[in-house]
């Protein structure tokens, strides 16, 4: 395996391995093709083998599908154009965006939506979405992909509004939180996939963001964030229905600043133990009354 690897100068045995992949994909469609013509193979672009190949390339391609498993850092255009080069004809989208399991929101589903539409561009033939369903910091994300999917030629804009006027007379409140999440999340991104590219991070799946540390939100941000919901907490609803998910809401928003507070103390290399145990005691009676 290792003689089919194709690494640069210095670089860490861990970021590409997919030259060996591709040269066994290519020998198992070579003697399928000999036994159906009309085969179709399946394999995923994934982890360190998801990057371009630099010496391999794609010897069958009517006869194999890919399920390209992008992180939510990488350039997705120019990923999708190399492996193109590489002769690659048919393949879906199948990430992991949604396969987060923190309890602190994200900010991302405008990063998905972008990805999902880039992936339009490119003609990807169907999508694969892996994920949690019934997590809350999910909700936006895995409404977004639904709509999308369904509606892909909605805005995000829009998209988001049709998901914050379930909150009914909060709508805007919901909104305005959701902006401020998102406006760092991206940032986050952005900072994360800079320091990619220059070597000082080697992350190779968006799922190892679930440590607090890799969504890029303080506790006076979330703070911040509780406040702005709160500001329609004396509001008259007209649906019960929406009064009772701003009411969700809100408690998440609380629950994610006692979470966020307690991963500060915690994970100093040398906590304070009575500040960690404070911390940890507010959060645990906050989830027991709640949830």
């Amino acid at each position: 395996c290792v003689a089919l690897d194709s690494p640069l100068p210095n670089e860490d045995f861990h970021v590409h391995k997919t030259d060996r992949y591709l040269w066994l994909w290519n020998r198992i469609a070579e003697k399928a093709v000999k036994i159906r013509s009309d085969v179709k193979l399946t394999a995923y672009i994934y982890g360190d083998y998801r990057l371009p190949p630099r010496r391999q390339r794609v010897e069958y391609p009517d006869a194999m599908y890919f399920g390209i498993v992008p992180t939510i850092t990488d350039d997705y255009r120019a990923m999708y154009e190399a492996w193109k080069k590489a002769g690659m004809k048919h393949f879906f989208l199948r990430p992991n965006f949604l396969a987060y399991w923190g309890s602190l929101p994200r900010g991302y589903e405008r990063l998905i939506w972008k990805n999902f539409q880039e992936s339009r561009e490119y003609g990807i033939v169907g999508v694969d979405y892996d994920g949690y369903p019934g997590r809350y910091p999910m909700y936006i994300d895995h409404y977004v992909v639904c709509r999308a999917i369904t509606s892909p030629d909605l805005q995000f804009e829009d998209i988001v509004r049709d998901f914050c006027s379930a909150y009914g007379e909060a709508a805007p409140e919901v909104f305005e939180y959701f902006s401020r999440i998102r406006e760092r999340g991206e940032r986050h991104v952005a900072k994360l996939s800079q320091e990619l590219r220059d070597g000082s991070k080697n992350v190779l799946d968006d799922s190892m963001y679930g440590d607090y540390r890799f969504v890029g939100h303080t506790e006076k941000d979330l703070l911040e964030d509780f406040n702005v919901l709160n500001r329609a907490s004396g509001r008259k609803f007209s649906s019960p229905a929406a009064e009772r998910r701003f009411r969700d809401l809100l408690i998440r928003c609380n629950h994610a600043v006692l979470t966020c507070r307690f991963y500060v103390e915690a994970t100093p290399a040398w906590p304070d133990e009575t500040r960690v145990n404070a911390a940890a005691r507010e959060l645990m009676d906050f989830r027991v009354k709640h949830f």
